[in-house]
């Protein structure tokens, strides 16, 4: 794993594979899983989804 951040209570995991980097993001039972050409693209992806599963659980 090259870096690991945590998000909105999220624990986000990088990875290298073939070439991109895979950015996963663990809260409980819940995985979201995004790609990107660097780490901050794949942080800026898998955060962006981080923030809908937020939000819907919220309601709003």
């Amino acid at each position: 794993m090259a870096a690991e951040k945590t998000y909105r209570g999220w624990n986000i995991q990088y990875q290298r594979v073939r070439g991109t980097w895979e950015a996963t993001a663990t809260k409980g039972a819940f995985r979201e899983n995004a790609y990107g050409d660097d780490e901050k693209d794949a942080y800026i992806k898998v955060t962006s989804k981080v923030d809908v599963q937020e939000d819907f659980a919220k309601g709003i």
